[in-house]
């Protein structure tokens, strides 16, 4: 059953191995044939949140807090870091799963497409890519690790959420992180306000969420349908349904018509079918998630092309992910993850998601379509989860520069 038109994007075709055979382009098919309601089954019980298996974060293993607070509008909005273990690779399962994607570091062939994801930043780039590969094999290799050695043998994984303070008094807490006790970081919360609203930025940031909705049951939750599965399957959602679906109009409308007098307004990014991206504008801020991974001028999740030049150890795996995901060949623009344009692909893996993309290839002018609408948007600066704080002119060029492939014209 092939699509009616080919993938306007040239990009690699993902791999899934199982004794060493690649299956992708088998499962790609059965997954295409399954009714919607089995196969969003299938993605939900694979990507739901491990409530067994929780990464711990930087108090279970060190008794230090794992959060770092800034504040962006004095009084009204601030932006919180959370740090926890890299289950990527202290985690068997989770090292499993990622070498079935093609993702284990020790393999010939990933080795190589690091080198060259390295090649296109010159050759010291690649010299210390050789360095990481040789220490990121060490820890792929090593199969138990104390809590202490989960934070000082490799750098955390590191999320932030966004707090924002809403005009009544209350927050919105965009990208929910765990709220502990320890440390003080729940009190601090308590004394900015009560959580009256939680927006689930991406669908695939779910993990604290279990624990963030058994705290504050009362608040609003805000976010997609993906989301709401994932969460119902871990039993987390304390009405076993959104309260708003920010991908559904009339929903929609009805949320910001509330959420209007707070000061607030909620953008969705309609045809962002794998991470489901639902953004907020507060104080002049746009808040944002999942969609950018380099900037306009090649920054990297928040770090300084200044910086980056610096080559920290600190930074390794960050690296190696950019060289096997982000960089040229390896990515056709050398700005978004290569998954991204692969997720979108109707003829090949977009088939395995929760939504798949229109036959027709129009789900790609559709998100084209909104992120016009995005730029357009009132706001005069951008705050990310995985990127840092920039002006607008800087998100609006950076969004360009990662997505105009979607149609081939400029977003701006």
């Amino acid at each position: 059953m092939p699509a009616t038109v080919p993938f306007h994007v040239e990009v690699e075709k993902m791999k899934m191995k199982m004794v060493g055979l690649n299956v992708a382009p088998m499962m790609m098919k059965m997954m295409d044939l399954l009714p919607d309601k089995t196969r969003q089954a299938f993605s939900t019980k694979q990507h739901a949140p491990n409530l067994s298996a929780s990464p711990l974060d930087k108090w279970d293993c060190l008794k230090e807090s794992p959060y770092e607070t800034k504040e962006l509008v004095e009084g009204k909005l601030w932006k919180v870091t959370y740090a926890m273990e890299d289950k990527g690779l202290t985690d068997a399962t989770a090292k499993k799963k990622a070498k079935s994607f093609g993702m284990d570091w020790t393999q010939p062939d990933v080795k190589a497409m690091v080198l060259a994801g390295a090649a296109s930043e010159g050759e010291k780039a690649v010299e210390i890519a050789k360095k990481d590969l040789e220490e990121v094999e060490k820890l792929w290799n090593k199969t138990e690790y104390s809590l202490e050695e989960k934070f000082t043998l490799m750098q955390p994984s590191v999320v932030s959420m966004l707090v924002v303070k809403l005009n009544s008094g209350g927050l919105l807490l965009y990208a929910p992180t765990r709220v502990r006790d320890e440390a003080g970081f729940a009190e601090w919360l308590n004394s900015l306000g009560k959580v009256e609203y939680l927006v689930v930025a991406s669908s695939f940031h779910t993990l604290s969420l279990p624990a963030v909705l058994a705290r504050y049951p009362e608040a609003v939750v805000i976010g997609a349908p993906q989301a709401e599965a994932k969460l119902n399957h871990v039993n987390a959602l304390v009405r076993k349904q959104l309260d708003y679906n920010s991908f559904d109009s009339e929903s929609l409308q009805n949320v910001n018509s509330t959420l209007e007098k707070e000061g607030v307004k909620i953008v969705p990014v309609p045809g962002d079918l794998l991470t489901n991206v639902t953004m907020v504008i507060a104080h002049g801020f746009i808040l944002t998630c999942d969609l950018l991974y380099t900037l306009d001028e090649g920054e990297c999740m928040g770090v300084s092309n200044e910086e980056w030049l610096e080559f920290k150890d600190k930074h390794r795996m960050l690296r190696l992910f950019k060289f096997l995901n982000i960089n040229k060949p390896n990515s056709p623009n050398g700005h978004l993850a290569k998954y991204r344009f692969m997720f979108m692909d109707h003829t090949g893996m977009g088939l395995m998601g929760y939504d798949k993309p229109a036959k027709d290839g129009s789900t790609c002018s559709t998100m084209a379509t909104s992120l016009r609408g995005v730029l357009k948007e009132d706001f005069t600066s951008a705050a990310g989860v995985h990127a840092g704080v920039m002006n607008r002119e800087k998100f609006r060029k950076s969004i360009d520069v990662t997505w105009k492939w979607l149609d081939g014209k400029p977003l701006l």
